[in-house]
């Protein structure tokens, strides 16, 4: 593994600058990111499936899945079905016309 950051790196980021003077430093960081985010996301699938480390291993396969199912609700009682909310949206918008609101 290299040490970061080390001369390659800047003598990337000056090229990219060479290369797109006409970018904001936002739009540039915008532009790598898009240029590295799948090297990325094989990175944190390797850590999820190798690392040695547990937590590493932990926190990286926990990004994975929430990042695809979404995050798991904090507590199961307190989520409801997309049905729940429409009845319960219907039941509120019934009362108030039945009160004349």
């Amino acid at each position: 593994m290299t040490e970061w950051p080390n001369d390659g790196d800047f003598e990337s980021l000056a090229m990219e600058r060479t290369i797109h003077p006409e970018m904001s430093h936002e739009d540039l960081a915008q532009h790598i990111f898009e240029e590295n985010a799948a090297m990325a996301a094989q990175s944190i699938v390797t850590l999820a499936a190798g690392s040695t480390n547990e937590r590493v291993r932990l926190s990286a396969s926990v990004y994975v899945v929430e990042r695809i199912l979404g995050k798991a609700p904090v507590s199961p009682s307190t989520v409801k079905a997309p049905w729940e909310k429409l009845l319960a949206s219907t039941i509120v918008d019934v009362e108030t016309y039945a009160n004349g609101k």
